[in-house]
């Protein structure tokens, strides 16, 4: 589709996009004074045309449905892929929570398959449309065998799967010592500390807090020290009784 006409195409479409500013917040970041900042800006708001109405967010009516499902599939490379979801409140309290709980969990991930020639990767999202809750997605790949123990044989990805879920298992069950807990909750201490100066930490927590109502900036240190191993155990159970979804690679 890009023909001769691009140009003047885009320039509508980027006239429509900017015709409804007051749909929208702009955010700046940057070390520029702010009386000089306001000068530099005045000369191109004009641009930005209002049309004196909001668009809301439509209402979406969206159940999770609780359970494990389990698919075997081919593949070039044998894996582990599993997607947990949990409904669970987005506030300072929970996020900071669940950030100590999926380190627990890697951590528990980690030891589970440290002799089956398998390394695990752990990501975590907060969504908050159509409805507030924590996804965790788990990956299981083969680890190169040039950094493997002697003697460690690559077992196959059910037998990893199996031992995953025996250490997610156990892990809600038992929760995490307070010596883990004080480890996690200062790891994530400096982490939040060391993006005070990160712009692009602003640009996030500026238009969350806009778009989405969420403020997770201005108590962060009382939220992290206000975390306990009951509240870390409570979202890990969340996340095992709640729906999963595993992918097993088979290769060929």
């Amino acid at each position: 589709n890009l023909h001769a006409d691009l140009p003047e195409r885009a320039g509508k479409f980027f006239k429509s996009q900017f015709s409804k500013a007051d749909d929208g917040v702009l955010v700046f970041v940057g070390d520029m004074s702010e009386v000089d900042f306001k000068k530099f800006l005045q000369s191109y708001m004009g641009g930005f045309k209002t049309v004196r109405r909001r668009v809301l967010k439509p209402v979406v009516s969206y159940q999770i449905v609780s359970g494990e499902s389990t698919y075997f599939v081919d593949g070039d490379v044998p894996g582990v892929d599993v997607l947990m979801s949990a409904e669970l409140p987005m506030n300072p309290e929970n996020y900071m929570v669940s950030q100590v709980a999926v380190m627990a969990l890697k951590d528990a991930l980690t030891e589970a398959v440290h002799d089956t020639g398998m390394y695990v990767s752990v990501k975590d999202a907060f969504p908050v449309y159509p409805y507030e809750r924590l996804c965790v997605t788990i990956s299981a790949s083969p680890a190169s065998i040039d950094g493997l123990p002697q003697g460690t044989a690559r077992r196959r990805p059910v037998r990893v799967l199996m031992k995953m879920r025996s250490a997610m298992s156990d892990l809600a069950a038992s929760g995490i010592s307070q010596e883990k807990l004080s480890l996690y909750k200062a790891v994530l201490q400096n982490r939040w500390d060391s993006l005070q100066k990160d712009p692009g930490y602003w640009l996030a927590v500026i238009s969350g807090r806009f778009a989405g109502g969420k403020d997770m900036q201005s108590r962060y240190s009382e939220c992290i020290s206000s975390v306990d191993a009951a509240k870390v155990q409570d979202v890990l159970q969340l996340l095992q009784d709640g729906s999963r979804i595993e992918y097993v690679t088979k290769s060929f």
